[in-house]
């Protein structure tokens, strides 16, 4: 018994010394297991990849809240404190207004392309920077294709870019990246094309028609005192929303 007990004694006090001799380590070499941990979490392409989504974001974000423009546009309205854009628009009274952006679609994927080209191309940079830091070897090519699709639910982003990494037994290459972000600026900006066209051919839209078709959609049309109607397109599932101007069939003031 006087011998199992010792054994169990040992074992004890080899296991108390392995935890203090882990915690030391850790202690001592605590921010170099860190930076391994980080740069072991993602590979290069996934940091790529993510600094792209954050971009792709905050420009949809932007597009949404001002209403199809990442900078607010000249031809606005000014209403409740703010300057709403006009999406369909005539100086003239008893005319029917004209979409300011006919194909808004194509319209929203070159205001998204030319917001996030250059910050794509940070992304590369710095992320060179940073393992150059770390002393790898960093290739990276001058050329870059940025695509972007703009689908319902989302907005998918591919890139083309030559990367190439090295340290001791690390060769890397990486070509292509994709990004795909959760926006409803799709299925908002292709309701709003419906009611700028039915503006333009009728001088006015049957929203209510459009909500009962769309489900988790809220329209609300508002109409100022000189004939000005602003539009307000809420997507229900975000809560994110749009608004724009429509000035079209002012009726003439009697002289």
């Amino acid at each position: 018994m006087k011998g199992k007990r010792g054994q169990i004694t040992i074992f004890v006090i080899i296991s108390i010394l392995l935890v203090i001799a882990i915690v030391l380590i850790f202690i001592l070499y605590r921010d170099s297991i860190s930076s391994v941990i980080s740069r072991g979490a993602n590979e290069p392409n996934q940091n790529i990849e993510q600094c792209i989504d954050r971009h792709i974001e905050e420009a949809s974000n932007k597009i949404i809240e001002i209403g199809g423009y990442v900078k607010t546009p000249g031809l606005v309205k000014e209403f409740e404190g703010r300057k709403i854009p006009y999406l369909c628009y005539t100086s003239k009274e008893d005319e029917k207004c004209n979409s300011v952006e006919p194909v808004i679609i194509e319209h929203i994927n070159d205001e998204i392309y030319n917001e996030v080209y250059d910050k794509i191309d940070s992304c590369f940079k710095d992320l060179k920077e940073e393992l150059q830091s770390e002393n790898y070897n960093v290739v990276l090519g001058s050329d870059m294709e940025v695509k972007i699709e703009l689908l319902p639910g989302k907005v998918r982003t591919s890139v083309k870019r030559d990367l190439k990494i090295s340290k001791s037994e690390v060769n890397k290459a990486y070509s292509s990246y994709l990004s795909s972000v959760q926006t409803p600026i799709y299925d908002i900006f292709t309701i709003v094309h419906e009611i700028t066209r039915q503006e333009s051919r009728y001088c006015n839209s049957d929203y209510p028609l459009i909500m009962r078709l769309v489900k988790n959609v809220q329209i609300d049309k508002f109409q100022t005192g000189d004939d000005n109607k602003i539009y307000d397109v809420k997507d229900l599932t975000t809560s994110k929303s749009t608004r724009f101007a429509v000035r079209s069939c002012v009726l003439t003031t009697p002289g």
